[in-house]
């Protein structure tokens, strides 16, 4: 079986509330192919889909481990912390991220943005996140969403149903 098969099966076996086979597929996947990032990234995805977030933490972080700078299994990771429960955990991966990657990158400015914002933390920064991601991606309909929400916690809601 070559990775993409083994991905693909993964994915498909998480998405129709197969847990065993995907739990089987997985551990083959990881013993053909121990050292490809792309393997443990995908597994990552497909426990995530099928809200095993323990499991797709530790299959994120090993793919992180072996890519250091692959921004979207840095990403995912940080993305998994969140819907777990561990936002703070996931504001720090992602602002690193940004540090780390020195660029403007829409998808993460949005991000750390809107749990900035979502979560009355730092809602000026957030929304300052916000508004670059915009500057790059000024007609993207998710982050004219998160402008909205700004003002909507700022209790601008006329200026927020303007975005939202």
């Amino acid at each position: 079986m070559c990775i993409r098969d083994s991905t693909d099966l993964a994915l498909l076996w998480s998405r129709n509330d197969e847990p065993e086979s995907l739990f089987a597929i997985s551990q083959q996947a990881i013993e053909e192919y121990p050292d490809s990032a792309d393997v443990w990234y995908w597994c990552g995805v497909a426990f995530r889909g099928a809200g095993y977030y323990k499991l797709a933490t530790h299959y994120f972080t090993q793919s992180c481990f072996l890519q250091p700078d692959d921004e979207g299994a840095l990403f995912s990771l940080a993305d998994t912390r969140e819907r777990a429960g561990y936002r703070s955990e996931s504001i720090i991966l992602i602002d690193s991220l940004i540090t780390k990657l020195k660029n403007d990158s829409p998808l993460l400015l949005n991000y750390l943005g809107y749990i900035l914002v979502d979560d009355s933390f730092k809602v000026e920064y957030g929304k300052k996140l916000i508004r670059q991601a915009l500057d790059i991606e000024p007609e993207n309909p998710a982050y004219l969403d998160s402008y909205g929400w700004a003002f909507f916690r700022e209790g601008k809601t006329k200026k927020a149903l303007k975005y939202i």
